[in-house]
């Protein structure tokens, strides 16, 4: 009653009366008149439909496209077979642990395997013109060959044993085989090679780019910007941090007001049974602060609950103990150097010749600056308390013991006092400005490879060999490279130069030469 059926809907239709005339009739001859759930009357309708469409539309058009059945097989012109493949066909069958008659099998019971080989065998002689089998050989990936069915396998060696060409230079499997590119655009589609062919216009036009020569790829910036209309004498402390965090991000952000994302927002369309690695660390990161602040953790998995931030049920309770643990006892290493009370933030006001730095500075105790991350040590938060330490000794603050500290998951480092910090923070600071108006070959972590393995005793060739590495990454590890900033700014140059030694140097030589780790 509620749908209008046309000529080329009326069989889907009449699938429909039919599943329920069904059930209709089993009513009857069961003689069951008591009532029954909705999903009952769905889960048999959905079989029925499932069932009829598997069995229907054969030999209804000019193709048949069907399953392979046994008893189906009829003489045909054509018969095309696909996706034999190993995994596939013949079909596994996945028997329970209580089915006796698998655990004990008899002569005549029912073989999933054998009813396949022999749909197979109906399926060859049923062919008159031409058979075709084809099936996935080739990985998608990197191109491995991948093996067909077992039985694909056993025709081609029947064939090879029983039959040969009137040419005998040539194998007859060679002859039948045909083996594809692994992309649709190769020449082999269209220079007439081992008879392929393509009639896709877009295919044959990437065809065409590939036999031209690659045009070489220009850098983005090439020449270096007009001054800074900006007034860069007055500069903030955290615009200094970020610069060198990331030179190329910084100049395209400040002067070219290119903002590139780096990653895409996906709202999970699932309740989370795990934290994924940043919800880990902000997480951890914030119950670090309330254990240092000697707060009760209790307050926090409760605002962390409110905010659907955890795992829901058991599995988040079992999830939050484990960060807790971890976290106690982190922050048990850096509460022995928080001795005394807390100071203010600093208020940050140096003036240079001609520039001025202004900023705040906290986490100061009476041990010195205590900068923490539950996370392991990047170089990014090595450079940002380095700059900080060079601030806090060139401001002769006097509450301030010229020690800074930075602890990490992995390691932890203690910065001795700097004598000559004013010229360390000028030369820093000049090198902030060149950024500005130019890309630098520096790169954080890239750059601290560099000159750590330099300075144990290793030769250029061998320290630039390992700072490869760490920017192109490997197995399980991304390099700095794959960020976008880096990418689009340094495709197609000359990365490892005399520019980037030459900054690597120095800016981390006075970093490695005042630190020493802390054994906690």
């Amino acid at each position: 009653d509620f749908f209008s059926s046309d000529e080329d809907t009326e069989s889907d239709v009449q699938t429909l009366r039919n599943a329920v005339s069904r059930l209709s009739v089993m009513e009857e001859q069961s003689d069951f008149c008591e009532l029954i759930d909705l999903s009952l009357v769905k889960s048999f309708l959905e079989d029925s439909i499932s069932e009829e469409s598997l069995y229907g539309g054969f030999l209804t058009g000019r193709v048949t496209f069907c399953a392979m059945l046994p008893m189906r097989s009829i003489p045909f012109k054509v018969i095309c077979m696909i996706g034999m493949n190993d995994n596939d066909f013949p079909r596994t069958t996945k028997r329970v642990s209580f089915d006796l008659t698998a655990k004990d099998p008899k002569p005549g019971d029912r073989s999933i395997r054998d009813d396949d080989r022999y749909i197979f065998l109906e399926s060859i002689i049923s062919a008159r013109d031409k058979l075709y089998i084809s099936y996935v050989g080739q990985g998608i990936l990197d191109n491995s060959e991948l093996p067909s069915s077992v039985l694909v396998s056993e025709l081609l060696d029947y064939i090879n044993q029983g039959y040969e060409l009137e040419e005998n230079d040539r194998n007859i499997i060679d002859y039948i085989f045909t083996r594809h590119p692994l992309q649709a655009f190769s020449m082999q589609y269209f220079n007439g090679s081992n008879g392929l062919f393509s009639y896709s216009e877009e295919n044959y036009s990437a065809c065409l780019s590939m036999m031209h020569d690659k045009k070489k790829v220009k850098p983005f910036i090439t020449d270096k910007l007009s001054d800074n209309a900006e007034d860069i004498n007055l500069i903030e402390l955290n615009d200094l941090i970020s610069f060198f965090c990331n030179p190329a991000r910084h100049l395209l952000n400040r002067r070219l007001g290119i903002y590139i994302n780096q990653s895409i927002d996906i709202i999970e369309d699932r309740e989370p049974f795990a934290l994924d690695n940043l919800e880990k660390y902000h997480i951890e990161q914030r119950l670090l602060d309330h254990l240092l602040a000697d707060k009760d953790k209790e307050s926090l998995y409760k605002i962390l609950r409110a905010e659907g931030a955890l795992p829901i049920g058991r599995t988040g309770d079992i999830e939050f103990m484990n960060l807790v643990h971890g976290a106690s006892t982190f922050a048990k290493n850096i509460k022995y150097y928080m001795n005394g009370e807390n100071q203010e933030p600093y208020d940050i006001d140096i003036n240079f010749s001609d520039f001025k730095l202004i900023g705040k500075i906290s986490n100061l105790w009476p041990n010195g600056l205590i900068h923490y991350r539950y996370a392991k040590a990047k170089a990014k938060y090595r450079l940002e308390v380095w700059i900080l330490h060079l601030v806090l000794n060139a401001s002769n603050q006097k509450s301030f013991s010229g020690k800074s500290y930075l602890f990490c998951k992995d390691n932890s480092w203690e910065i001795a006092p700097v004598e000559d910090s004013m010229n360390l923070l000028k030369q820093l600071i000049i090198i902030y400005k060149r950024g500005l108006n130019e890309l630098l070959h520096f790169f954080p972590e890239t750059s601290l490879e560099f000159v750590i393995n330099l300075l144990n005793n290793r030769s250029r060739e061998a320290s630039l060999e390992r700072a490869l590495i760490k920017w192109e990454g490997g197995y399980k590890q991304s390099g700095e490279g794959e960020d976008l900033y880096y990418d689009q700014c340094f495709r197609g140059v000359n990365l490892f130069n005399d520019s980037f030694c030459r900054l690597s140097i120095d800016i981390y030589g006075p970093l490695v030469d005042n630190q020493k780790v802390l054994k906690l």
